[in-house]
């Protein structure tokens, strides 16, 4: 990660919690943190440890990328029973903070273990050119 996209990324930061705190007021702010920790927690328990499983297969990967399109399907296809569920819950009635709620959940466990495949395989790609421009 370059200079210039921590710096981004700090400010982006910093600019969301001084809106945040100046435009919601303590009742907002309240309902904004119950949310995203209602999230987090869906985030840690419905991942289900796909990301973490990836850099343990690909460890004993034989071939290239024999198992990098599984975990990519695997990856999309709770992507899309996730967000089935959330319409199923807009079906059935549910208040629309909790449809939200499962559609964040959706969204950053996708996001999460596409992060996770692509940390493994920029790592590994990193190492490659490493080795490569050593003979050179």
């Amino acid at each position: 990660m370059t200079l210039f996209k921590k710096i981004i990324i700090i400010l982006t930061g910093l600019l969301s919690i001084v809106f945040m705190t100046r435009y919601l007021g303590p009742t907002l702010k309240g309902e904004y943190a119950v949310y995203m920790n209602a999230v987090n927690i869906g985030v840690s328990v419905l991942n289900m440890g796909i990301s973490l499983v990836y850099v343990n297969y690909k460890r004993r990967e034989t071939s290239v990328r024999q198992f990098e399109m599984t975990f990519i399907a695997l990856s999309l296809v709770q992507y899309v029973i996730f967000i089935a569920i959330a319409l199923l819950m807009y079906l059935v009635g549910q208040p629309i903070d909790y449809i939200m709620i499962m559609v964040l959940i959706a969204l950053n466990v996708l996001g999460l273990q596409v992060t996770q495949i692509n940390l493994v395989e920029n790592i590994k790609k990193k190492y490659r050119n490493r080795d490569f421009n050593r003979h050179f």
